[in-house]
């Protein structure tokens, strides 16, 4: 185990596709991977959506849904719920 107690890894890598719906409004599906060590290691998918609103020329905020179906038999499978602020290069 890589952590002491009450610590844990948690790697996901997610890919999204922004489909503009309205002026500033873009949806997107995600689709990814995740590993973690809670005690042991597992595997899994995950598949979610969200959205962004522009606020600025290069600014976005952006919120979403993502729920990670996990290999291990002892683990519930959990929705994540994300609200943050983006920049674009």
């Amino acid at each position: 185990m890589l952590c002491h107690d009450g610590c844990s890894i948690d790697l996901n890598c997610d890919v999204h596709y922004l489909f503009p719906v309205a002026d500033r409004w873009n949806l997107y599906p995600l689709a990814g991977i995740s590993v973690n060590d809670f005690g042991d290691w597992s595997a899994g998918i995950n598949l979610g959506a969200g959205f962004d609103y522009a606020v600025a020329d290069r600014w976005d905020i952006t919120a979403g849904l993502k729920y990670m179906i996990e290999t291990h038999k002892n683990w519930s499978n959990p929705l994540i719920i994300s609200v943050g602020a983006s920049y674009r290069f």
